[in-house]
């Protein structure tokens, strides 16, 4: 809309093959989480607790291989654990914290495999918060997206989630807060190679507004469109944008 000639490559399938072709060049930009970038491409087994701090790190690093990153977005798609609501009245849950006050053999977490492993994950998540690692017959793995219904249906009382899923307000899920800041900041930021943003700086300007708009919430909205109403994601993106004023219908 803007005058680019674009060319849709959204269908690269998995982030690891998305960044590599945009290192490579094969794409000019693409949406990015900055603990993605901190942690899967960078390398860094520890993440930094500050939002701002961890983006000018992850910007910093990647100037090396000529890659920019644009100020990011407030939406944090980080890892959460939830409960749903009857669970969190009776322990009364509001904080990572107050796992402590379930009953081990209610301490039942429902996560993908890939969360049990990682170094943010799982187990290093109950060690920060001083909790004690529950039975394994206690966790249950499965697919991610199966995660919300079971922690709805009180399939299992926790649940690992991702905070911007449309499925957390659907359901009436309560996160925990993280007070330790454990958990790495996932904000979204738009990347660019180096050297198409030297010759169409105007890119930075274009997406800018989209910092107003892009929340937690926000993004927890039109997420539901696809998870819960069975919308098409492109068809979501294009009535976002032509409901807040970035396109004509």
């Amino acid at each position: 809309s803007a005058g680019a000639n674009a060319r849709d490559l959204t269908n690269v399938p998995g982030s690891t093959s998305a960044r590599q072709a945009l290192v490579s060049g094969d794409l000019d930009m693409m949406f990015e989480y900055t603990g993605t970038a901190w942690i899967t491409y960078q390398g860094n087994a520890d993440p930094i607790p500050d939002e701002q701090e961890q983006y000018e790190a992850v910007q910093e690093a990647d100037a090396k291989i000529g890659t920019e990153w644009l100020p990011p977005y407030p939406m944090n798609n980080t890892y959460a654990i939830a409960s749903n609501e009857e669970t969190a009245n009776e322990y009364d849950l509001a904080t990572l914290h107050d796992i402590a006050n379930m009953p081990m053999e209610e301490q039942t977490i429902c996560t993908d495999a890939e969360f049990r492993a990682r170094n943010d994950g799982l187990f290093p998540m109950l060690k920060a918060y001083g909790l004690d690692e529950p039975p394994h017959d206690n966790i249950m793995e499965m697919d991610s997206g199966a995660v919300y219904a079971a922690v709805s249906n009180g399939d299992c009382n926790l649940g690992v989630i991702f905070a911007t899923d449309g499925r957390v307000p659907a359901l009436n899920l309560t996160v925990l807060e993280d007070p330790e800041a454990f958990f790495p900041k996932y904000n979204a930021s738009l990347t660019v190679r180096s050297e198409v943003l030297e010759e169409h700086p105007e890119i930075e300007e274009l997406f800018a507004p989209l910092a107003d708009l892009l929340t937690n919430e926000k993004m927890q909205e039109l997420n539901a469109r696809v998870d819960i109403e069975g919308q098409d994601y492109a068809d979501v993106a294009y009535d976002f944008l032509v409901e807040d004023g970035f396109l004509a219908e």
